[in-house]
């Protein structure tokens, strides 16, 4: 349950998630994918992540170009990544 799962943006920041704060047996977070702002596409920005839970913005990922299920980080989970090694 401590499985990280990593979310990249177009400039390189990443924000983490723990697979147990969004597992339905236990944190139930509810992690949304947004791709438009009161109906507008973001096109430019791109897909942006909506964690309601968040008192702040610390999460902000503006753009998503990854989304890593075993965190991207090495360690735990998998192979350590790469450069360039970025996949949805």
């Amino acid at each position: 349950m401590r499985l990280p799962i990593a979310v990249t943006g177009a400039d390189g920041r990443r924000a983490l998630l723990c697979w147990a704060e969004i597992a339905p047996d236990l944190g139930q977070a509810r992690v949304l994918l947004a791709t438009r702002v009161d109906g507008t596409p973001l096109d430019r920005r791109g897909p942006q992540p909506v964690l309601p839970q968040d008192r702040c913005g610390a999460r902000y990922i503006s753009g998503i170009t990854a989304v890593r299920v075993d965190g991207g980080y090495g360690g735990y989970g998998g192979r350590p990544a790469a450069e360039g090694d970025e996949g949805l």
